[in-house]
Parts: structure tokens; C-alpha cells; sequence
């Protein structure tokens, strides 16, 4: 254990025989020195310094990787800084160490990293593209020029090599540092980068050249006046993303207006996430700028003076999905790399000076323009030879001129990875049929290409190229949407490394047959496969010659395809996932053997009454069955395996066959049955979740029914009587009831000493007054119970943590103070609450969280005379949202 900055930080220490194998495998890429036994013994002296700490072996391995010269290792040995007595720990060292050793050009990149709050998760590309803005990233050679983002690529990988960045354990595409290595960022970056929640309290700013902030959702003007002293900003970062309509306001009028546009050396900004709908004029005040990201505000419109960033690179307005015109100036920017505009609805057209900017790399759409010389042509991308990643290319019904389609050279883009190909409908017009396979036909991608998508294609049949496995050794996806007038599916089998592969919307297949295997096509590496709302779909059979179709085959979905009746391919022995829902019963019947199936889903059958006697389950560990005919199931045998059994709408069925034995159920759902059937299930001894909903008629489980696993419950709109045949549930720790308005009480035999999660919604006021003694509930979500005034003083809740009131009385709030352990409260549309009671600032003083949102009535946070000080806010509240409380105008100034 150490202190940090911040607090103390535990630090997990390791066994001896794991330290060595950590250390070379981060030193020498294996776990052992028998490669360099000349090392061996001077790595051994190293792993003691790092005293079993195991981010200090992993950055000190770091710091060694690449370098097998023993003097290189012995140098590390004798380096001064182990005679330091900064850290007793020897951990603080060993990343000093490590920062001493990064070469001048990644000294700069982690120090930039001052900028992130501790905890932060940033994706690759954001922090490469941020480095990108300040001018970070160099050639290092004379040789071949790399482009910038490739450098910066590099740059972060040897970070991460160094085990300064590492893998977010909660989201595998964004990474993190370390709370120390966090803190050695902050120390190395000195007073030149400033993050605002770790600089407060200290006046001297005056160095700052780059800034960030985490806003959490309810801003305070007063906590910005640090920002009057900062005068020669180059960096201006947003960091968190938690939209709120009044934070938003404050800050629109303290930041927008007032303060950026003086900062006239500013490169980078980000305002991502904040519901601003307009950007002022006095933007054009900021010539250098290089990076802009404005992902996920609220414009309309981009102002026409960013074309006059004449510098800029990247410009983000992901989610904008209010944006619906881009300025027509964008053409000036002829330095921009980067124009995101994924998830964009409301934009419809493009100027057409996009096809001036030849340094793109980045360009998530491009719209063709109708006939108009201002907007986009097709021919326009002719010019955007740079581009990779994702490409998609829509409104392809407004190419009326075939050649538009033969300029625009897909087959010149090189870094193309994935690719859509997009029409709106067309009516039954032949000679739009004709153009529409003209210019698909003039639209072969490069071969590098690995994911394609033609969505409303008007064509009777697709070009050669679509599946030509020459072209596409490197594709392993594709999907073919809605292309309602094609009759014929292409040779897909053909395509060599193809795995995934949706097919739906396809109104005018009637058949599926040899060619759409192809010549010796047989799908060898296909491991997922959907056909999805075919409605003339009858037959489907395999290629002659009996070759052995999709022998990878790991996933099968069949939806809304009602006239297929032909057998399905005879030899699917790796399947493992199987789902058919609106489809003909014999099409299930034709099934033969599946030894390694997992799942399997049955839905909309209702005339499929048995399985074949082929079809052998002996893997099976899901099932479900949906509005099926009830005799279904009484059909199928023993499935020992199986963790998770879901049946809804069969109110026919009325009990489960003698010969189905369930072993190892873990997960059981029950929907809109009868209630009898439940009475045939038992020795559940193994199941740990059960939800029942929907069953009106079953008041009791059977006496025989012990389930002394069971872990979470949820019942929804069943008969009162249901919950007071429950006892001995003791080790429940989730209970869910809704919709149950008749159950005023519990049964007195209902004992939940386990119990940490409650949701009621919707049910008698009554019944949380026959709660007691919940010791070891942490979190209760009450919602719909406008009756409801107070909890009873019978209901101890002395470890309660989070409580979320929704659509409740604003009464209830008062009754609340004795829960002193509250670190979250959520209130959601509470009518008629003006304001918080007085007693709230006193009580709840462990309260961390704050959310109010949709309480239309509240116009102050705290009851009339009360003094808004922050002295008067519960001591530890980080986090304080005020959504959509349109009457609200007081609020705390600190």
C-alpha cells in the first residue's frame, strides 16, 4: 500500500516464481531467459527492485524491450534513480525509469496524457488524432513518408508495449492508464497541461497551453472564472459525455461566447455531447485550429467560417443527428484528413467541394446529390484515393449518368475495409432497373476490401464482381438488403474467406439452388448465416455432385420466410446456434442431426408439432419456444445440459414431458402460459433466475418446486396469490414485482436475508409496508405507486445505497431522511415536487449522486428561504443532473 495524489492506492503484490516469467515476457516477449542466459542473472537483480509489484515489472520489462545487449540491461541496474528516496515501494522508480527511457518523441505524446482525469478510457485513433493536432508526431527516417495517423499508430503502440496505456477491462476498444502512471503524466507535463478537476485550487495557471475538463451533468459557471487567466490555450478538451439541457445553457453562454473565441492559438477543441444548437459567428476568430470534434451536439448547421480553418484535420460530428447541411466552404479545407459524420440522419446531401479534399482519410458517407452543380457527384470521389476504414456511399438513385459511376474509381481506393452501397427504393421501372446494374457494375471495390453491403439495389441480378473470389480473397462479410427485383442470389460459395453473410428483403427469390454455391462453391469458412423476409422463397437445395456444404457453419437464422418448404442442406454438423420464427412447420422437420448445437429457437410456428426423431440435441444449453403449437414440446426428450429454458405463448401446454429432465437449468422464463404447466417443473435445483409473467391463473408453485439456488426473481402481472406460496427463498438477492396491483403484503414466511436489488412498479402501496428487515438491501427502485407517501418505519435499510423514485408522490421524498447510507438517489417524474425538503442537505450527507430528471413542477432545488451555499450541498456530492426540469431557475452557485 501506497499514497497517491489522491488517497492511497492498494497495490496487489504477486508470488515470487510469477515475477520472473512477467518481467521477461514484457522484457523479451517469452517467459524465461533461456533464449539469453547472459541476462539472466542482471534480470533477476532487477525483479527484486520492483518488489512484486506487478506494474513495475511490466513497465520496467518496457523499458528492456528490444534490447539484448547485457550492458543495455546493466545500465538500467546502476541507473541513479534507484538510489532515490522518493517511494519506498520502488514502484514511483521503476516508472520514472521507464519515463527516463522513452526516446525524446514518445516524452512528448505521454506527457500530452496529463490532460486525461484518472480512470479515463480514450480510444487509439481519439488520443493519435489529438497528438496529430499539436504537431506530436514526426517522421523519424529519410525513407519512405508515412502519412501522420500511421506514425501516431506506432507511437501508441509502443506506449502500450511499455505498459503506460493498457487494455480497458470494460470496453476492449478504449484503454486506460494506471491511477500512478496517471499521476507520473501529471508531473512530467508540468504546469503547461492543465485538467481543471485536478488543478483546482491552484492559482497558477498562468503556463497552461492545453486544457481539459470532466463535466459532470450540472455545470457551474463560477467553477470557469480559472479560465480568465488562460490566455494562450492551444488545447481546449471535453472530456465526459453527459448531455443536460440547463448545464448546457451556462456553459453556451460562459464558453461559447465569452471565452473561445479570444483563444486565437487554439489547435484543438472538443465540445462533444453537449446539447448545444447553435455555434457562434465569432468562430472564425480561430485560424489554426486542427482539430474539432463536435460529436453528439445539437446543430443544425455548420457555420460557413469553418472553411476558412484552412489547417484543420479533423472535424468529428458523430451522432450530430440534427445536423442537415454541412457548409458549402467545406472545399476550402484541403488539409483535412478526417470527416466523420457516422449516425447523421437528418443529413440528406454534401456540397460538392467534398471532392476537393484529397487528403481525406477518413469519410464515413458520402451522398450522391441530384442533379444539381452544387451538391455531390458520384464522380466526385475520383479525387478521395486516400480514404479508409468504412465507406458509405448513398442515394445511388441520383446517378443518371453511367460514366459519374466509371470516374469514381472504387477500385483506386486502396484502404478500403468496409463498404456500402445504398438506393432508395425504386418503382418498377425498367429502364431505372437497367441504369441501377449499369452502375453497380462500374462500382468494383478494391480487393483489399473486407466487409460489402448493397442495401435497395434495383438490378434483376448482380454483376459478375460481387462474387468474384479472385477480387475478394480479403472479404469476410456481406450483406445483400431489400434488393427487392433480383431473382437470382450470386455465387457466394465461391468466395473463399467469406463468414458472415445476411440476405434479406430479397422479395423475388423463389428459389435458392446451384448457383448460389457456384462452380465447386461450397462456403468453406462461413460461420454465420441469416435469411431474413423472403415471402416467395419455396425451395432450397444443394449443389449436385453432393459436395459438403458449409462445413464451418456455426450459426443459422431463418425469419419470415412462410413458403419454404425444401429440406435444409443435409449436413450442418457444426452448427451451434439454430433460430427459425415464421416459417413453414416442415421446414423444421427436415433438420437432421445436430451434435454440437447450443441454441436453439422456435418462434411462430403453430404448426409444428413435433421434432424429426433424427434431430439428436446431446450440446444443447439454451431452448426457446414462442407462440408454438403446445404438443411441441411435450415431443422432445432429455437435455441434461441445458442452462436456459424460455417458453412463451403456448397457453396449451400444460406440462413438460416425464422424459424431459433438467439437470443443470440455471435460467427459467415463463410468458402468457398456463399456469398448470409450472406445477409440472420440479427438482430445480440448480436454477438460479426464474421470471414469470403474464399467468394470471397460477396462484401457487408446487410444494415439490424447491429452489434453494435461486438467486433472482421476477414476476410480472401473475394472480396475488403467487408470491405468498414463495418461501425460504434465502439466498434471493434480485426481486422484481410489476403489475401486481392486488398484493398488498408478502408472505411472513418470505424470509430474504440475501436480498440486495428490489424493483417494484406498479403495485398496492400496501405492499412495501410488509417489507422488513431487508439488512442487506443495497438497491431499491420504486416506480407507478402514486398512493405511496412513505416507507414504513418497519423497513430498516441500513446498508441501502441506491434508490431510484419514478412517477411516484413527491411526498414519499420526506419520509426518506433516516437513509444515511445513501451514496445515489434518482428522481424521475414526480409531479408536483417544487423543491427538495431542507431535511435533504443535513441527512443524506454520504450522498455521492444526484440525478433529477422530467419533474416539470420543480422551479428551486431547496424549499423557499433555504440558503443555496455550498456549505448547505451534502459534503461528498461529486455529481449533480438536472434533466429537463423546464421550471427550474434556481440552482446552487457552487
Amino acid at each position: 500500500m501506497m499514497r497517491g495524489d489522491d488517497g492511497v492506492y492498494n497495490l496487489a503484490l504477486l508470488q515470487d516464481d510469477a515475477c520472473l516469467p512477467l518481467f521477461t515476457r514484457h522484457a523479451l516477449g517469452k517467459e524465461n531467459f533461456d533464449a539469453h542466459p547472459n541476462l539472466q542473472d542482471v534480470g533477476e537483480k532487477l525483479v527484486k527492485r520492483c518488489k512484486r509489484l506487478p506494474l513495475a515489472l511490466k513497465t520496467l520489462g518496457g523499458v528492456l524491450r528490444g534490447k539484448l545487449r547485457r550492458d543495455e540491461w546493466e545500465n538500467v541496474l546502476k541507473s541513479d534513480i534507484w538510489s532515490s528516496s522518493e517511494d519506498g515501494s520502488g514502484i514511483l522508480l521503476a516508472l520514472r525509469l521507464s519515463y527516463n527511457h522513452l526516446p525524446f518523441h514518445l516524452k512528448r505524446c505521454f506527457a500530452y496524457c496529463a490532460l486525461f482525469p484518472q480512470n479515463y478510457e480514450f480510444k487509439e485513433k481519439e488520443l493519435v488524432l489529438l497528438w496529430m493536432a499539436e504537431g506530436l508526431l514526426q517522421q523519424q527516417s529519410r525513407g519512405k513518408k508515412q502519412i501522420e495517423e500511421e506514425i501516431g499508430h506506432q507511437y501508441f503502440h509502443e506506449l502500450l508495449s511499455r505498459s503506460l496505456f493498457q487494455q480497458s477491462s470494460t470496453n476492449k476498444s478504449q484503454f486506460v492508464m494506471h491511477d500512478l502512471i496517471n499521476d507520473l503524466a501529471v508531473d512530467v507535463g508540468g504546469e503547461i497541461y492543465c485538467n481543471l478537476e485536478r488543478s483546482m485550487g491552484n492559482e497558477k495557471l498562468d503556463n497552461a497551453h492545453h486544457f481539459s475538463f470532466t463535466p459532470h451533468s450540472y455545470e457551474i459557471s463560477k467553477k470557469f472564472r480559472v479560465l480568465d487567466t488562460l490566455k494562450h490555450l492551444r488545447t481546449f478538451l471535453l472530456l465526459r459525455r453527459v448531455p443536460n439541457v440547463h448545464s448546457d445553457y451556462i456553459f453556451f453562454k460562459r464558453i461559447l461566447y465569452d471565452f473561445l473565441p479570444t483563444l486565437n492559438c487554439l489547435r484543438g477543441l472538443s465540445l462533444c455531447d453537449y446539447q448545444i444548437n447553435k455555434l457562434p459567428d465569432s468562430f472564425e476568430n480561430l485560424k489554426h485550429m486542427r482539430y474539432i470534434n463536435l460529436s453528439g451536439i445539437s446543430i443544425k448547421c455548420i457555420p460557413e467560417s469553418v472553411g476558412s480553418f484552412l489547417f484543420l484535420q479533423t472535424l468529428l460530428l458523430c451522432g450530430c443527428r440534427k445536423l442537415s447541411k454541412l457548409p458549402m466552404t467545406i472545399g476550402n479545407l484541403i488539409d483535412l484528413h478526417h470527416l466523420d459524420i457516422t449516425d447523421t440522419p437528418s443529413l440528406i446531401e454534401m456540397p460538392s467541394g467534398i471532392g476537393n479534399l484529397k487528403n481525406l482519410v477518413t469519410l464515413s458517407k458520402f451522398i450522391v446529390g441530384k442533379a444539381s452543380g452544387m451538391m455531390t457527384r458520384l464522380s466526385d470521389l475520383k479525387n478521395l484515393s486516400q480514404l479508409q476504414g468504412r465507406l458509405s456511399i448513398l442515394d445511388l438513385q441520383n446517378v443518371f449518368d453511367v460514366q459519374d459511376a466509371r470516374e469514381a474509381n472504387l477500385d483506386k481506393i486502396h484502404g478500403l475495409e468496409e463498404l456500402v452501397l445504398e438506393w432508395i427504393a425504386l418503382d418498377n421501372d425498367r429502364d431505372e432497373s437497367v441504369l441501377a446494374m449499369q452502375v453497380l457494375s462500374l462500382l468494383k471495390p478494391h480487393s483489399n476490401l473486407k466487409s460489402l453491403k448493397i442495401s435497395c439495389y434495383g438490378g434483376e441480378n448482380f454483376p459478375k464482381w460481387v462474387c468474384d473470389p479472385l477480387l475478394f480473397f480479403n472479404l469476410s462479410s456481406m450483406e445483400l438488403r431489400n434488393c427487392e427485383r433480383c431473382t437470382l442470389l450470386p455465387s457466394l460459395g465461391l468466395l473463399p474467406f467469406l463468414k458472415e453473410l445476411i440476405i434479406e428483403g430479397m422479395g423475388s427469390i423463389e428459389a435458392i439452388g446451384s448457383e448460389f454455391y457456384g462452380q465447386h462453391g461450397s462456403f468453406p469458412l462461413l460461420a454465420e448465416l441469416v435469411f431474413r423476409n423472403m415471402p416467395k422463397w419455396r425451395e432450397w437445395t444443394s449443389p449436385a455432385g453432393g459436395a459438403s456444404e458449409f462445413p464451418c457453419l456455426h450459426k443459422l437464422v431463418i425469419e419470415n420466410c412462410p413458403k419454404l418448404l425444401g429440406q435444409l442442406p443435409s449436413n450442418l454438423s457444426s452448427l451451434k446456434e439454430l433460430y427459425v420464427s415464421s416459417c413453414n412447420g416442415k421446414l423444421l422437420k427436415s433438420m437432421g442431426d445436430f451434435p454440437f448445437l447450443t441454441y436453439l429457437g422456435i418462434e411462430q410456428i403453430s404448426k409444428l408439432t413435433c421434432l424429426p426423431v433424427s434431430m439428436s440435441l446431446p450440446s444443447l444449453k439454451e431452448l426457446y419456444i414462442g407462440n408454438c403449437n403446445g404438443v411441441l414440446l411435450k415431443s422432445m426428450g432429455d437435455f441434461p445440459s441445458l442452462t436456459y429454458l424460455g417458453i412463451e405463448q403456448i397457453s396449451e401446454l400444460t406440462c413438460l414431458p416425464m422424459s424431459m429432465s433438467l439437470p443443470s437449468l440455471k435460467e427459467l422464463s415463463i410468458g402468457d402460459c398456463n399456469g398448470v404447466l409450472l406445477k409440472s417443473m420440479v427438482d430445480l435445483t440448480s436454477l438460479t433466475n426464474l421470471r414469470i409473467e403474464q399467468i394470471s391463473e397460477l396462484t401457487c408453485l408446487p410444494m415439490s418446486m424447491s429452489l434453494p439456488s435461486l438467486k433472482e426473481l421476477h414476476i410480472e402481472n401473475c394472480n396475488t396469490m403467487l408470491l405468498k406460496g414463495m418461501v425460504y427463498l434465502t439466498s434471493l438477492t434480485i426481486l422484481r414485482i410489476e403489475q401486481i396491483s392486488e398484493l398488498t403484503c408478502l408472505p411472513m414466511s418470505m424470509s430474504l436475508p440475501s436480498l440486495k436489488e428490489l424493483f417494484i412498479r406498479n403495485c398496492n402501496k400496501v405492499l412495501l409496508e410488509s417489507m422488513v428487515d431487508l439488512t442487506s438491501l443495497t438497491n431499491l427502485r420504486i416506480e407507478q405507486i402514486s398512493e405511496l407517501t412513505c416507507l414504513p418505519m418497519s423497513m430498516s435499510l441500513p446498508s441501502l445505497k441506491e434508490l431510484h423514485i419514478e412517477n411516484c408522490n413527491r411526498v414519499l421524498l420526506k419520509s426518506m431522511v433516516y437513509l444515511t447510507s445513501l451514496t445515489i438517489l434518482r428522481i424521475e417524474q414526480i409531479s408536483e415536487l417544487t423543491c427538495l425538503p431542507e431535511s435533504f442537505t443535513q441527512s443524506w450527507t454520504a450522498l455521492e449522486t444526484l440525478d433529477i430528471a422530467h419533474c416539470n413542477d420543480l422551479t428551486c432545488l431547496w424549499e423557499e428561504g433555504t440558503e443555496i451555499e455550498q456549505s448547505l450541498l451534502p459534503f461528498n456530492l461529486k455529481h449533480l443532473s438536472l434533466k429537463y426540469c423546464r421550471a427550474c431557475s434556481h440552482y446552487p452557485m457552487q
